[in-house]
């Protein structure tokens, strides 16, 4: 979990660069998006931060959102902009650099989440799906739509 912790210094960085950069040059157009994948990315950071004590148990919940807001990650950022610049190479080398780096921390923190489940379930596909509640899984898909409709609609 320690690794989670240090790719999301990158992401923290470059959201306040970014938030400066915008006030600075009048660029307020992407306020909102930018200010939703804060969001997210710090309440990814403060979920996963208690994790790394080892004293402390590892919690499902807890995996389970980091995972879902990793993955929601990844699925805007590819529509958003990592296609279009890094896959078709329409991009100058900043964007190409920026897209690969918040794909990358987003895709390791995604792995590691997935993998500390596999660690804290015996037999990971029954046992995730007899331990998640009907509750969980409704709160999982109604995260996964309402950030995936913000993404495209801010």
């Amino acid at each position: 979990m320690t690794l989670a912790v240090i790719v999301s210094v990158y992401p923290h960085y470059y959201t306040w660069w970014s938030y400066v950069n915008a006030w600075n040059d009048d660029f307020y157009e992407q306020f909102y998006h930018q200010a939703l994948f804060s969001f997210t990315e710090i309440c990814s950071t403060f979920l996963i931060l208690p994790m790394c004590n080892k004293s402390r148990p590892v919690e499902l919940r807890r995996l389970l959102i980091v995972s879902v807001i990793a993955l929601v990650h990844v699925m805007a950022s590819a529509y958003d902009q990592f296609v279009k610049n890094v896959l078709w190479r329409l991009g100058d080398w900043h964007q190409f650099t920026r897209d690969v780096s918040f794909m990358a921390t987003d895709v390791i923190t995604l792995f590691v989440a997935i993998f500390k489940l596999r660690d804290i379930l015996p037999n990971a596909q029954l046992s995730l799906l007899r331990t998640v509640t009907y509750d969980e899984t409704m709160i999982v898909i109604f995260f996964i739509l309402v950030f995936g409709f913000l993404v495209v609609f801010l």
